[in-house]
């Protein structure tokens, strides 16, 4: 529109998807007609040492519920807790829609990943928004959920020989949030 004829209008963008191989214990997902879990390979030992499971409700407005759970490197754009602190776990990660009930997100670390002394009382889980950085990184809090958040802490337990296991409430928001200790 008010372009001179034969003018060539062009446009420049990227971006990226990274792409999971095909079985990779660390990376699941499913478009499940019915509620249900989801899990990675359980934890053993250093080899795999944090594991990530989601209990979720049937998607209402949905043909199917589409989930993933899966864990990931820190890395720069991804750092897993803010600055001054100090994370040793991986990222976990779960995507689910809005759901009619929150879902409830189970992450296990081997003691091969914690600091030592890390015990259940004083473990700290921090979640790194799918709109980092202009969301900040944040602590996550003990349920009842917060105004505006979208996971709380239901329990921290021991896991096995001095691991700890986390259990989250979970608001299936369609997007990408991480979880890091």
């Amino acid at each position: 529109m008010g372009q001179a004829a034969g003018t060539v209008l062009t446009r420049s963008d990227s971006d990226s998807t990274g792409v999971a191989p095909a079985g990779d214990p660390n990376l699941v997902g499913t478009c499940a007609s019915t509620a249900g879990t989801l899990a990675t390979d359980p934890t053993s030992g250093a080899a795999n040492p944090q594991s990530t499971s989601v209990d979720f409700s049937e998607a209402t407005a949905l043909p199917c519920t589409p989930v993933s759970v899966g864990e990931q490197a820190r890395t720069p754009a991804n750092p897993g807790c803010p600055p001054g602190e100090e994370c040793t776990t991986q990222v976990s990660f779960v995507t689910i829609p809005a759901l009619p009930k929150p879902a409830i997100v189970t992450i296990s670390f081997e003691r091969d990943v914690l600091k030592p002394g890390t015990r259940p009382k004083n473990f700290v889980l921090w979640e790194t928004p799918d709109k980092y950085p202009a969301q900040p990184i944040r602590k996550v809090q003990k349920c009842p959920l917060a105004a505006g958040e979208d996971s709380c802490i239901v329990k921290v337990s021991k896991y096995r020989r001095k691991g700890i296991q986390v259990v989250l409430q979970v608001v299936g928001t369609g997007e990408d949030p991480r979880y890091a200790g």
